[in-house]
């Protein structure tokens, strides 16, 4: 069990190692039940002595994605390997252990594993395996799950030399336990006052006269107010009107709100002003769904200001998918930034 724990530490120190900051930590934990095949590398010959054969197999774990690349998942996987050729039924096979998640796509997420396996004896073990997650809700997946595990032969009770291993396939459930996004404090739009009108100017005193002398009054001059530009107060608005979403969602974040509450108060300021909201998404995913979520992502912003008392009437609402990034979608951090709305003043 303790090199187990050092393996699955080890595992999880190298995934963050990996890992960019593209998108919070998104936990899970899963578990599915399926076949397996055991075998321990003895010839034909001996077959009456192997341990080959079908058995059940059954999988829990619990795991965290680092950001939409690079996942570690720690879990345990139970085996009953049966013969038909000798009384192995009985045998169990226990492996506990660390896998190194690799995420390719969303539905495919092979990785490479090591642990601590056990049948009569203890010994280490590792291989490699790959996962096809299918997303049937927003937080649950069905898991087909295929591994393969190689171990030292003296594992097994008869003491074989050589090489033994079990291939197993299991179909399970996986569910998302949530992310915790990084806060941070979005600057708070504060409108320009109307500048105070500068103090008539004073007329200077009159001179001692040398001379019988009548001055002329100097006339009073009005000043000249300072209008307030929109450019200004448009300026003041955070981000730039940009408004960034998590992967695959459409709901805002409380940072998001804090930016939408000063767009509501510059257009409270405003009634004049009419404004364009444009949604976009990065390339992950298929191109139909990216613009149903562009579209989506774009009537929550809408939503969001009417909440806050701005007329409908005023709010533009389009979405565009994928086709207008604004980077490349090259690496993580730059299609995070490609998962936005932006709004516009007409």
């Amino acid at each position: 069990m303790k090199k187990f724990l050092a393996l699955a530490v080890l595992a999880f120190m190298a995934g963050t190692a990996l890992a960019q900051t593209e998108r919070p930590a998104d936990w899970f934990i899963g578990a599915g039940g399926g076949v397996n095949l055991g075998f321990d590398g003895q010839k034909k010959i001996d077959r009456a002595n192997s341990h080959a054969g079908l058995g059940t197999a059954g999988d829990f774990y619990i795991g965290k994605y680092f950001n939409d690349n690079i996942g570690f998942r720690a879990g345990y996987q139970g085996f009953n390997i049966s013969d038909k050729y000798t009384v192995y039924a009985q045998d169990k096979f226990h492996y506990g252990h660390a896998d190194l998640l690799f995420r390719v796509k969303d539905a495919i997420v092979p990785y490479v594993h090591a642990g601590y396996a056990h049948i009569d004896k203890g010994f280490l073990a590792g291989g490699a395996g790959i996962m096809f997650p299918v997303k049937v809700g927003r937080r649950i997946s069905i898991v087909p799950d295929f591994k393969a595990t190689l171990t030292n032969g003296n594992i097994f009770p008869t003491d074989k030399k050589g090489l033994g291993g079990i291939l197993s396939g299991t179909l399970g459930l996986q569910v998302s336990l949530g992310k915790s996004a990084p806060k941070h404090t979005a600057p708070v739009y504060v409108p320009t006052p109307a500048p105070a009108p500068a103090p008539a100017p004073q007329p200077a005193p009159e001179p001692a006269p040398q001379k019988p002398v009548t001055p002329e009054p100097e006339p009073e001059v009005a000043p000249a107010p300072v209008p307030a530009t929109p450019a200004r107060e448009l300026a003041a608005l955070p981000d730039n009107g940009r408004i960034l979403f998590i992967f695959k969602e459409k709901t805002l974040t409380p940072e998001a709100q804090e930016t939408l509450d000063a767009w509501a108060a510059y257009l409270a300021d405003h009634p004049e002003k009419e404004v364009i909201v444009e949604g976009h998404t990065c390339n992950l995913g298929a191109e139909w769904f990216n613009q149903i979520l562009s579209e989506d992502r774009a009537k929550a912003v809408k939503t969001y200001l009417e909440g806050k008392g701005i007329d409908g009437a005023r709010i533009e609402t389009k979405g565009y998918g994928q086709n207008r990034p604004a980077e490349t979608n090259d690496h993580p951090w730059t299609r995070a930034r490609n998962r936005r709305v932006e709004i516009k003043v007409k």
